[in-house]
């Protein structure tokens, strides 16, 4: 029997492991790239998420810099 991988094609003398279930066949490299699959997705709902809650609670987050030139005291502002 010749087993090769559901996802790819690559027969076993391809790969270095090929797991095999119930009525498929899934080889390590297919497997890795799934992981990474997962781990890309796990981290845009994560990213998603934390937008959602800064828009919900109105969180911002801004960097302010400044740079003050010149000499002397600084005036006071009629207002």
């Amino acid at each position: 029997m010749n087993d090769v991988c559901s996802f790819c094609g690559k027969d076993r003398h391809s790969i270095n492991k090929l797991i095999a279930g119930q009525s498929a066949f899934i080889c390590n490299e297919c497997v890795y790239l799934c992981v990474e699959v997962l781990e890309e997705e796990e981290q845009n709902l994560r990213s998603f998420l934390r937008d959602e809650e800064q828009s919900e609670t109105g969180t911002t987050t801004i960097t302010i810099s400044t740079r003050v030139t010149g000499k002397g005291k600084a005036k006071d502002n009629p207002e």
